[in-house]
């Protein structure tokens, strides 16, 4: 049998990766066991399911299954036995390294699940205050959108839907995958409305119901559109930046402004207005979002009539970016400005983006 070596480097990459995995399965469980879970919120996918097992074992009328409520039925137990047969699929379908590090993620997630039970970690319950509940759908969502984006960036997974996504999306990538996950989230959102009916005590009016029934529903659809969007900002950079197009009859002198006070490159093309059949030119610039109203006022001192849009990238690289984000404060970067400064206006090679000042 052959014998597999790793370098330094290698080995370097598995143990960050490895460290990664602990601390982003940690934040998903911590957010879990401590607001999600308890408050009876289930927004989507295998772990929202097997949250809503546990809770249903807990209220069970059978002594036997309120037993296995902490050991079969454990959230942490139940994740695992569920993402079972979704782990063997990815191993036969998709990307080994995928599989193997969902794999890890899913053991972590649930294994530190069962932990934080076991020992009797502390929960955030709302006891049906409205106002703690919000806190805890909102505080719940972020965290775990913060992982789930820190996971995509590095193509990890926490297994459950996203195993399916991705094998959906393997064999057919017009199938829209992300549709179907989105589906599945609102069934196991919805699931968790009955399972509040179920725990009414008392009477049971049209009131009481249908408060039983949207307020798990409507909280863990808070809690799913909350993870979304952190989620969807960690993946694509906090520091995005803005694309200004501006179509204008006076391009030199905007595209000289924009140089000249915001040290930002600008493209000029020609373009022909399909109505009129007139010429007119195209500047395409780049900015940070906090130099957004410097630019306006540019464009509208220079040519009142310009016609401007405002488009979001995700992430840029280049003259007067870094890595794919923009300068930080404080941060200076020496680039070579001749081709976006004219000479007579170009003082010397290193030059101070409008964030960096004072």
């Amino acid at each position: 049998m052959k014998k597999i070596t790793l370098d330094k480097n290698q080995t370097a990459f598995w143990l960050k990766l490895f460290a990664l995995m602990v601390i982003l399965s940690f934040l998903r469980s911590f957010s879990a066991y401590l607001f999600i879970n308890p408050n009876g919120f289930a927004p989507g996918g295998v772990g929202g399911l097997a949250a809503l097992i546990h809770l249903a074992a807990v209220d069970s009328p059978n002594a036997t299954v309120r037993m296995l409520s902490n050991s079969l039925f454990d959230p942490g137990i139940f994740t695992i036995i569920m993402n079972i047969p979704l782990l063997i699929m990815a191993f036969k379908v998709l990307d080994r390294k995928f599989a193997a590090c969902t794999t890890v993620c899913v053991l972590l997630f649930s294994g530190l699940m069962y932990m934080f039970s076991a020992v009797g970690c502390p929960q955030f319950i709302a006891n049906g205050d409205y106002g703690l509940m919000l806190i805890a759908a909102i505080a719940g969502g972020a965290c775990a959108g913060v992982s789930m984006g820190f996971m995509l960036r590095q193509d990890l997974s926490i297994g459950g839907t996203d195993i399916i996504g991705k094998i959906i999306y393997s064999h057919n990538p017009a199938a829209h995958a992300q549709w179907w996950i989105t589906a599945c989230d609102c069934v196991v959102a919805i699931i968790s409305g009955f399972l509040g009916i179920s725990k009414i005590n008392g009477s049971m009016d049209a009131t009481t119901i249908l408060t039983s029934l949207l307020s798990p529903v409507l909280f863990s659809f808070i809690a799913l559109f909350t993870q979304s969007k952190v989620c969807d900002m960690v993946e694509s950079g906090l520091l995005s930046s803005l694309v200004f197009t501006i179509i204008t009859d006076k391009s030199d002198a905007i595209a000289h402004e924009l140089s000249i006070q915001l040290h930002r490159g600008v493209t000029v093309s020609k373009s022909v207005g399909y109505y009129t059949g007139k010429e007119h030119n195209v500047i395409i610039c780049v900015t940070s979002k906090k130099q957004v109203n410097r630019v306006k006022d540019i464009v509208k001192a220079c040519d009142p009539q310009a016609f401007m849009y405002i488009t979001q990238a995700g992430e840029v690289s280049g003259k007067g970016f870094t890595g794919g984000r923009l300068l930080k404060k404080g941060e200076v970067e020496k680039i070579d400005m001749s081709d976006i400064i004219p000479s007579e206006h170009l003082n010397d090679a290193t030059v101070q983006t409008d964030e960096t000042k004072a």
